[in-house]
């Protein structure tokens, strides 16, 4: 016989099992991030750090007067804020990174449980958990130092809410999301099309998110910086890195690296893409309201990703939160998180702990460009399916 003491005990871990089962999933997910604080990235090395001493010097918030670096204006912000604290900046960059990757999670979880309400509690926050645990998610920011989460953080939020139909929240969002970085714009030809086809906001609320990157800049305004420093840094950015990939198993990789013919033809090539895709969702009926919501948002972001040139291994970051954003609304999607989940880990763990050549990184290529096709082929076989039986 059980001891009765062991028993209730017993008893008690299952009745609190869902908050004993996410509290350790949380635990694991932080111990995994504190083990990655000690590693020294390259980017760290040569940029984030050296940025960080030359804000610094120049008096934190005052040194908002030039340009240090390649990011926005509100990162560049977060930094000078972040030198008034006496801490490692190595752990202060890896800090603010790991919280947003909480933010999110939390995001997700938001989205989950608001796209399938019926479903219980705990699978929305396994969603969360799941993030939390993603490898890729984990190195980004407490190994590599990176801000993906941030930005990542903005656009699932502006979705979310557009989702919702708080377009001025919505809106606030997406400001908050190209002020903190230009991969923003991933998502920017979907709402472009939303917006064709909801007719439920005015074209004016894009004037709010334009208003944010520079409400966000105020700081560095009030220190003499030019009203015109938001476009001048992404302008920079966009001819900042000649080449077509950048050790990321784009089209590009398959097509050629040469830049100075390709660069063109690949944006309108990109560009002529996502216009039958946005033709494509406006004249099916399907796609009224919600329907397909979060799977078109996915299919817009992919194929920028895919197509467009200077590519890096981050830059698929989006896309793998919102196809396991997709797993919870369809075991189907299960097998394309799986295959860019992968294929972003391969990229990172090449870059950041093997600098080797990689020979493999053109199959890599392959196989993303068919599971594009694959993924495509599967929304428009989903739309005739439920065409045919209505």
């Amino acid at each position: 016989m059980i001891p009765r003491i062991e028993y209730i005990f017993l008893k008690k871990i299952i009745e609190k099992k869902n908050i004993i089962f996410v509290t350790s999933l949380f635990i694991i997910a932080l111990l995994l991030r504190i083990s990655g604080r000690n590693f020294l990235s390259g980017d760290m090395q040569r940029f984030l750090i050296p940025w960080f001493i030359e804000i610094k010097g120049n008096g934190g918030l005052h040194s908002l007067t030039e340009q240090v670096g390649d990011y926005g204006l509100l990162y560049q912000t977060l930094i000078s804020l972040m030198t008034y604290i006496d801490i490692n900046p190595l752990y202060l960059y890896k800090l603010l990174s790991v919280i947003f990757d909480i933010f999110l999670a939390y995001s997700v979880y938001k989205v989950v449980k608001l796209t399938n309400p019926k479903q219980s509690k705990i699978v929305s926050i396994i969603s969360g958990g799941v993030i939390m645990l993603l490898p890729t998610v984990i190195i980004n920011s407490s190994y590599w130092g990176q801000c993906d989460s941030m930005y990542s953080f903005f656009c699932i939020s502006c979705l979310y809410q557009l989702h919702k139909e708080s377009y001025l929240k919505s809106f606030i969002f997406l400001g908050l999301a190209f002020a903190c970085k230009l991969q923003s714009v991933f998502i920017l030809p979907f709402i472009f099309f939303y917006y064709l086809k909801d007719r439920r906001f005015s074209v004016l609320y894009f004037l709010i998110s334009i208003f944010v990157v520079w409400l966000v800049g105020i700081i560095a305004f009030c220190e003499g910086r030019s009203l015109l420093t938001p476009i001048e840094i992404y302008h920079y950015q966009t001819f900042e890195y000649q080449a077509m990939y950048m050790n990321f198993p784009s089209f590009w990789m398959i097509a050629g690296n040469d830049y100075s013919t390709l660069k063109v033809p690949s944006v309108l090539f990109t560009g002529l893409l996502v216009l039958v895709g946005g033709f494509y969702y406006l004249s099916n009926e399907k796609y009224q309201g919600k329907n397909e919501f979060w799977q078109v948002v996915t299919w817009f972001v992919w194929t920028m990703v895919l197509f467009l040139p200077s590519m890096h291994e981050r830059y698929a970051y989006l896309l793998d939160i919102l196809l396991i954003l997709l797993c919870f609304e369809n075991h189907r999607f299960i097998k394309y998180a799986i295959i860019t989940s992968c294929l972003s880990l391969y990229a990172y763990g090449n870059y950041l702990f093997d600098r080797e050549r990689n020979p493999y990184m053109q199959f890599c290529a392959f196989l993303f460009v068919l599971t594009y096709v694959s993924f495509s082929y599967s929304l428009l076989v989903s739309t005739k399916e439920r065409t045919c039986l209505k």
